[in-house]
């Protein structure tokens, strides 16, 4: 009686390690999943997250595109690079949006251009080189109404992306006597 009543114990407890070897092996080398909500980012700005476009000319997309940072502390061009990787081992869905800081002297933002490269200064998905947006024709983030979507796009564990944003004022904008500024934030976020 004793030795069946053993040879049962053995037999579940090898059963239970069996399932939970397999159950192991299918989360750890099984198919990737997309968990949206629960991966996380870091996000690199090498100088700040804050484009501030002040005394400012407008030109044209062909030179907009081309811009290098050279005039950024002076508010004559906008120019961002940063570095955004995958901080939790898994597939992660990300946004980059831009934010607008209001002032009472603000350039119309239709006339904000705005254009977005990989580190190769190849444009991103929905910044075709034909095709460049401006702030107010960007569509807007799902959870703030204040923002606006750059890029929607996926890393993997160990990932890392380059990014360049650069901000200009339109050519096609009118001619003011009064200083004016724009002032917008980039910020990344996971779905």
């Amino acid at each position: 009686m004793r030795i069946n009543k053993f040879k049962k114990t053995v037999i579940t407890l090898n059963f239970l390690v069996l399932i939970a070897l397999i159950l192991g092996y299918v989360m750890f080398f099984g198919p990737e999943r997309d968990l949206k909500g629960n991966g996380t980012v870091n996000v690199d700005f090498k100088l700040g997250n804050n484009i501030k476009l002040k005394n400012i000319l407008a030109v044209t997309d062909t030179v907009g595109k081309k811009l290098t940072g050279e005039g950024t502390r002076d508010g004559i061009q906008g120019y961002l690079e940063f570095t955004v990787n995958e901080a939790s081992n898994r597939n992660v869905n990300y946004e980059i949006y831009v934010t607008k800081d209001t002032s009472a002297n603000e350039i119309n933002s239709d006339y904000i251009k705005l254009y977005l490269t990989d580190g190769e200064d190849e444009p991103v998905k929905g910044f075709q080189k034909n095709y460049i947006p401006s702030f107010d024709s960007l569509k807007v983030a799902s959870d703030n109404p204040n923002g606006k979507v750059l890029y929607r796009g996926k890393i993997s564990p160990s990932e890392e992306k380059n990014f360049k944003l650069r901000v200009w004022l339109s050519d096609s904008s009118p001619i003011e006597k009064d200083e004016k500024d724009f002032s917008l934030n980039v910020g990344v976020r996971t779905d």
